[in-house]
């Protein structure tokens, strides 16, 4: 059970260095600061080396700056006490009053400065890679491994594999069902992809073996009327014409200056279904829609009151098959159920088996050798080598972290003894960032008894501040859970005033709009999720035209800035939403740049780059070249393509450029090539026209830089 634990405001300059320590860190309260000073304290007061102090964060960018700004801050610590005092930083300037000796703490922080390059700051991977290479007897590892950054091909072989396996053994039936239902090796593999990042997760229900109990009698039912439809297909055509249906699902038998009637017309494009479906050498589950339309049930229920329903043994036949048929794709949804249930127990052990026989290693197959490792026999041989190099340990950025990771600082760093400080926001781990799950944050709050939080906020102005305070305190667990508790902040930000002014009033910090109606709309009535979306979109952008018309006439101030573009910024849930806010703003004449977090190769760009690489890499393959010319990075339009593909010159001249290119490639290398063609092309000012040509021509740019930097470092050609 959690002890009832209130976290207080960390003191970073008399909170015990030892024991395990959380640390709650929300935005803008100075994390960064916090562990930059806990490092210089342990520095002085632990008196360990930057070797000895292991720093966690979860990005290459993340440690870069962590190193830069240690580095800048005992150059401050070593400046304050060569003076005996520090203006603006506080916790340097009690330091400097904290310790006496000064000459012996200027030279801990000289030796730490010029011993830098030693310091242990990585990510969570680079720190298992150096773990299991410097421990490689203790941890069973192999030297010389490959580490790969991205296993996607590895699955994909996987999904393609069992699929293969799986399909070529199975009735027709069934792989036609299947492929209906969108079923492919891509499904696979999008399952081994989901299992890699979350090898815990429990997969409900576990249905193992189904039988297809339905399908031999079903058959035997289609063949009987493959049959039947055949010798009474005529008669079933009279029958229904003048049998006294529905006329909304029939058609109606009245005719008008010669014409077919309605029940003529729906006849013929009902038989031509059903010759369509008996056509084939199998039976298509389901069949199509309105075969039911056969079936004895619903002609009388669609028979007109108080009539007689017509009858025939092909109606009755119809009727048994479609109820085999329903029973049979329940068995069929069942397979497939069971299809996904075995294909993830077959990928773990396939990845494993693959990357063996490959000698490969992924990021989180480092993490697992390490958790696996301390874990087994030899585990406290490790975890003593482990402590032997590293005394003390700063996690930054605690809420990403997932149940491996966990257990493996707890496990070598859950010692009295050894500081271990856990910095980060639980309110951030809600989000899953980077495979992180909430729970692993809350397991961590129970178990540790040293609980602190940073309540001052750097950032953000004193009336926003006050406002998220009190949103998020108008009620008991805003975060739901008790282990994440909302701990109001306070604003620290001295100096100048950010607050928006308007004609000289101070405007509220957090203004919160209800929708309640929008145009054309009855009242009373719910507005649909849709028109709600778009009217907010509208809603936004006349705010911000309105702010920047009063900042132009320096009406409007952002302190003592009038407001323009800079100062605004447009949050939303969805993609979809930020493209809605851009359109509306440029109704209204007002440039914007939607930033996403989206994969880079799954944008519009990226496929008209691959389209036009595939003509360079083959300029004689004409159907690769219109293709690349039809792109907007080049831009030809199909009445040009269509113009130069009938007049030879045209047509070698244009064939002789994407040669000439090719050849520019080959030479001189991807860059070289690129940047050519765009200016030949005339791509960048083409792309600017259009309304979000800023981040098309980005998207561009940083596809070529990504390219050419893997190309120059696998030494990669065209093909």
């Amino acid at each position: 059970m959690m002890a009832d634990i209130n976290p207080v405001e960390l003191d970073p300059i008399h909170c015990p260095l030892k024991g395990t320590n959380l640390i709650e860190a929300s935005a803008g309260t100075g994390k960064t600061y916090t562990i930059t000073s806990l490092y210089l304290r342990l520095i002085l007061e632990a008196r360990l080396k930057v070797s000895e102090i292991l720093v966690v964060t979860f990005t290459k960018s993340a440690t870069q700056e962590l190193k830069d700004r240690i580095r800048k801050r005992l150059k401050k610590a070593q400046n304050a006490f060569s003076k005996g005092y520090h203006e603006e930083d506080e916790f340097i300037d009690a330091l400097v009053k904290k310790y006496a000796l000064r000459t012996e703490s200027m030279g801990l922080i000289e030796q730490a400065l010029r011993d830098f390059d030693e310091a242990g700051i990585f990510t969570i991977h680079g720190f298992c890679q150096r773990i299991l290479f410097e421990n490689a007897f203790e941890t069973s590892q192999s030297f010389d491994a490959e580490l790969v950054t991205d296993q996607t091909s590895l699955l994909l072989d996987i999904a393609q594999d069992f699929w293969r396996g799986f399909f070529c053994l199975e009735p027709a039936e069934v792989i036609d069902y299947f492929l209906k239902k969108g079923v492919n090796p891509e499904t696979f593999f999008k399952l081994a992809d989901f299992n890699t990042k979350h090898p815990d997760h429990l997969i409900i229900p576990k249905i193992k073996n189904v039988e297809l109990n339905h399908l031999s009698q079903s058959r035997l039912l289609f063949k009987e009327l493959q049959s039947l439809w055949t010798e009474t297909k005529d008669q079933i055509r009279q029958i229904m014409l003048n049998a006294p249906l529905n006329g909304s699902q029939y058609g109606t038998t009245s005719q008008k200056n010669g014409l077919p009637s309605k029940r003529e017309n729906k006849l013929s494009e009902l038989f031509t279904q059903m010759d369509l479906f008996l056509s084939q050498q199998w039976l298509s589950v389901p069949p199509f829609e309105d075969f039911k339309k056969f079936t004895a049930q619903y002609i009388k229920d669609h028979t007109l009151k108080g009539r007689i329903p017509p009858e025939h043994e092909l109606f009755q036949l119809c009727e048994t098959l479609m109820q085999q048929i329903n029973e049979l794709q329940q068995e069929l949804d069942q397979l497939l159920v069971s299809l996904k249930t075995q294909f993830l127990g077959f990928s773990r052990g396939s990845l494993s088996a693959l990357k063996d026989l490959l000698n490969l290693r992924t990021f989180a197959d480092l993490i697992g050798a390490v958790e696996r490792a301390l874990s087994q026999t030899r585990g406290a041989t490790l975890c003593n080598a482990i402590r032997k190099k590293y005394k003390a340990a700063l996690i930054d950025e605690f809420q990403d972290t997932d149940p491996m990771q966990y257990a493996i600082f707890k496990h070598v760093f859950g010692h009295p003894s050894l500081p271990l400080f856990l910095i980060g926001d639980p309110k951030q781990a809600i989000y899953g960032f980077r495979g992180a799950e909430i729970f692993t944050y809350m397991q961590a709050a129970r178990s540790i008894q040293n609980q602190y939080t940073l309540v001052k906020n750097w950032r953000s102005n004193e009336g926003l501040v006050t406002a998220i305070n009190a949103l998020f305190s108008s009620r008991k667990d805003p975060f739901v859970f008790k282990e994440i508790p909302f701990f109001p902040g306070r604003s620290m930000g001295e100096g100048k005033d950010t607050a928006l002014t308007i004609n000289g009033k101070r405007h509220p910090s957090l203004n919160i709009w209800f929708l309640d109606h929008v145009p054309g709309q009855d009242h009373g009535k719910a507005i649909s999720k849709d028109r709600a979306r778009k009217a907010i979109a509208d809603l936004v952008a006349s705010e911000i035209a309105m702010l920047l018309r009063l900042g132009a006439e320096e009406k409007a101030h952002v302190g003592e800035e009038p407001v323009s573009g800079r100062h605004l910024a447009v949050l939303v849930r969805q993609n979809s939403e930020a493209v809605m806010v851009k359109k509306a703003l440029a109704r209204l004449n007002i440039h914007s740049v939607i930033y996403s977090g989206d994969n880079l190769f799954d944008t519009k760009e990226a496929e008209q780059v691959e389209r036009i690489l595939w003509a360079l890499c083959e300029p004689e393959n004409q159907g690769y070249v219109k293709a690349a010319l039809i792109t907007d990075i080049i831009g030809a339009s199909c009445n040009e393509i269509d113009m130069m593909v009938k007049d030879d010159n045209l047509w070698d001249e244009r064939l002789s450029q994407f040669r000439e290119y090719a050849r520019v490639w080959e030479q001189h290398g991807f860059m070289a090539m690129f940047h050519s063609l765009m200016v030949q092309e005339g791509t960048k000012k083409r792309l600017l026209r259009f309304p979000d040509g800023e981040r098309r021509l980005t998207n561009v740019l940083h596809l070529c830089e990504v390219l050419h930097k893997k190309a120059v470092e696998e030494n990669m050609g065209p093909t």
